[in-house]
């Protein structure tokens, strides 16, 4: 059960952190209704996809989506699955490099008083930190996902409260 709950955590971490911080600018100018219509669209279908992949992995005793491909489809053609999830990964890993150079960079940039500073700045992270945390077992990241998924409900909760306030709004 423990693994569970810290995969779930590990999840919406993730998904939150890159996805939550990108989805305000992706829906600006939209309006509070059809962002949020949207983001409930969205959600639904990803939600129907996960409990349809769970039902389908109880159905065929599947541990993991490559042995629910292998036993639903074909073992032959489960390597596309394992394809899926490294190009998955290697976008993510992008994702996650351009959030570390607009979001340090310009910090690195002011601090240094340099203004080329995102680069190097997004190679020193990647290679000091990002790299190190790719190797180790993603269950291990579980308690720290917690502390990530608190940050993202702080980060919103921030939103929220400036978005009432008036200071999202014009000449606010």
């Amino acid at each position: 059960r423990s693994d569970v709950i810290g995969a779930a955590f590990n999840l919406v971490n993730n998904v939150a952190g890159c996805g939550f911080l990108t989805l305000a600018a992706g829906a600006a100018g939209t309006g509070y209704v059809p962002a949020a219509g949207l983001v409930a669209l969205l959600g639904s279908f990803s939600c129907v996809s996960f409990l349809l992949l769970g039902d389908d992995a109880i159905t065929y005793g599947a541990r993991d989506v490559r042995g629910l491909w292998a036993a639903a489809v074909s073992e032959k053609s489960a390597w596309a699955v394992d394809a899926s999830v490294a190009l998955f990964c290697g976008a993510a890993a992008v994702i996650y490099h351009g959030i570390v150079g607009d979001v340090f960079g310009p910090l690195v940039a002011k601090a240094a008083g340099r203004d080329d500073a995102a680069t190097p700045t997004v190679l020193a992270v990647a290679s000091l930190v990002l790299f190190p945390l790719c190797q180790l077992d993603i269950a291990d990241l579980a308690k720290f996902s917690v502390v990530g998924c608190a940050a993202v409900v702080g980060t919103a909760l921030v939103i929220a409260l400036r978005a009432l306030d008036g200071t999202y709004a014009a000449g606010g």
